[in-house]
């Protein structure tokens, strides 16, 4: 057995920074002593490393990379393990809506802006909160916020993704009703048991509206108890406990029930 088992950690460059942070966060958590090192590795990581057995862990939900492992699943824990906010929202008053820069939804900015108001108004929601997650999102994210203005007069503010994953989970989890076209916000909404509803490339106007009025606030009692078996193989790989082939046959892909896009 080599001297030591690294994973080296693969994000996709297309995942907001708040999706990102709360994936690092998480293994991190999950997975002590890791995930100090991203690819492409440099010269000077590739040399610290030398000698030791490396599996590249990335945010996909199933591998398609031979050799990786899909660790976007670990989501589903990071309110457990690696958050500093209560799992049960405080003030849920709100509706919050994320869109990134380059949405696949189907859907106008108008029509957006529109569901969103009218379930807004139906909940009579105190507040619409606009999350930029990205700065690549600023652009998008001003035009629902506009959008959103002109058509109601319930008070909306914008809250950008900084620095801290927890102050941007807490305004999250404070909102009554999330959505989102980020997978990660949605995971992370309904880990703490906010109802969350996912924007998807096939979404209608009307389905759109289908889905706010039955939003799920759950991820399921098997996609958790799978997080957490991959969780513990991939801990266990690394401390030595299960071979490489094992570690590869003990993973499997972890989905929400009715995820209508592919992670």
């Amino acid at each position: 057995m080599p001297a030591r088992r690294r994973f080296i950690a693969d994000i996709a460059p297309g995942r907001s920074a708040f999706a990102r942070s709360v994936l690092l966060e998480a293994w991190r958590a999950l997975l002590p002593d890791t995930f100090d090192t991203v690819t492409p590795l440099k010269l000077r990581d590739r040399v610290r490393l030398a000698g030791s057995e490396r599996i590249t862990l990335t945010d996909d939900i199933e591998s398609t990379t031979p050799g990786s492992i899909a660790g976007g699943a670990l989501d589903l824990l990071w309110i457990d393990h690696a958050a500093d906010v209560a799992a049960v929202p405080s003030t849920p008053a709100g509706v919050g809506v994320t869109v990134g820069a380059e949405p696949d939804t189907g859907l106008s900015t108008e029509d957006l802006a529109a569901a969103v108001v009218a379930v807004a108004g139906e909940r009579d929601a105190a507040s619409i909160v606009v999350f930029r997650l990205d700065e690549r999102d600023h652009a998008r994210s001003n035009e629902v916020l506009r959008a959103v203005r002109r058509m109601s007069s319930i008070p909306v503010t914008l809250v950008a993704h900084d620095i801290s994953t927890d102050v941007t989970a807490r305004r999250i989890t404070d909102c009554a009703l999330v959505v989102t076209d980020d997978r990660t916000v949605e995971r992370v909404a309904r880990s703490s048991g906010v109802p969350a509803v996912r924007l998807g490339a096939r979404d209608s106007l009307t389905e759109l509206y289908v889905a706010l009025h039955d939003p799920r606030s759950d991820v399921g009692a098997a996609a958790l108890e799978a997080a957490r078996s991959t969780a513990f193989a991939l801990d266990a790989w690394q401390r030595g406990r299960m071979t490489t082939d094992g570690l590869h046959a003990s993973v499997r892909p972890v989905r929400l029930e009715d995820e209508r896009v592919a992670a």
